[in-house]
């Protein structure tokens, strides 16, 4: 991946190119996600802006425009192909019954999801599922879509060397900036993260995810360079369901942000900590 995307002959070139260029001579399992996620980690890439331009909307039709039936705003809406310069499903935006009441603006770490949400398997008795409703309702306040904070465990980070890993931040597109700062004061509400004065100053990354938002992501590799590893195995998938087999009941737990509800020791944070623009 390295000689195709970063030398002279790979020019820097995108996701689609490179895996091009890659899938002509070779090919193994997992191929797309690891160019993908190669070319977004990029040191060059991520300092190269691109220009984005935005599709003018069409000018109102005279025809339209000069109904004295269709209010302007709604004619412009019509007029608007939606479906094809966007490919979302066009809504309905011009129904009377719809109003113009503002709809509150709910933040990333605004809790959506509660007890309520929790799903059942449709093949359990109505003991069962009573017995269940009941345990979820003992505990309903750790169902959430807000992160918590485990006291279980601390996460440690020792280092093979005493130089601290300081790095200037990556640029940030015009668009991102506001979404990155809001997420940003959010996360230091949730006492997730504090303003620093370490040494230690690590990028900032912010990735796209599939529903269209935006994820802040800290990029770590030059620490990991010199973090000693814990030499303990991790156990197979074989071996957890080897021992899951007399069992007969199973639930999938998912934890919200579960990276950020291990506390990093005391004495650690400060090697975590990381720069954008203005900020560290």
């Amino acid at each position: 991946m390295s000689v195709a995307h970063d030398t002279i002959t790979g020019d820097q070139l995108g996701i689609r190119k490179t895996r091009e260029k890659i899938m002509s001579d070779f090919y193994w399992p997992g191929i797309y996600k690891d160019v993908a996620r190669y070319c977004r980690s990029c040191d060059i890439c991520q300092r190269t802006l691109r220009n984005e331009t935005s599709s003018r909307v069409p000018d109102v039709s005279s025809q339209t425009r000069d109904d004295p039936d269709v209010p302007l705003c709604e004619a412009v809406i019509k007029d608007y192909d939606y479906e094809a310069d966007r490919g979302h499903v066009q809504d309905n935006l011009t129904g009377d019954e719809q109003g113009s009441e503002d709809l509150p603006e709910i933040g990333t770490w605004g809790q959506k999801e509660d007890a309520a949400d929790v799903k059942f398997g449709g093949a359990l008795t109505y003991d069962q599922n009573r017995v269940l409703q009941m345990l979820v309702q003992k505990f309903s306040e750790i169902f959430s879509d807000r992160p918590g904070d485990t006291n279980l465990a601390e996460h440690r980070i020792d280092l093979t060397s005493d130089i601290p890993v300081r790095q200037t931040p990556y640029p940030v597109p015009f668009a991102l900036k506001s979404s990155l700062n809001k997420e940003l004061q959010q996360m230091e509400d949730l006492g997730i993260i504090r303003k620093s004065d370490s040494l230690y100053a690590s990028h900032v990354v912010v990735v796209k995810k599939k529903d269209g938002s935006n994820r802040i992501c800290i990029d770590f590799r030059r620490l990991n360079k010199i973090t000693v590893t814990d030499p303990q195995p991790v156990p197979s998938p074989a071996e957890s369901f080897l021992g899951m087999s007399e069992d007969k009941y199973f639930s999938k737990l998912d934890l919200t942000k579960g990276y950020h509800q291990i506390r990093v020791r005391p004495s650690d944070i400060h090697k975590t900590a990381f720069v954008t623009i203005g900020q560290h």
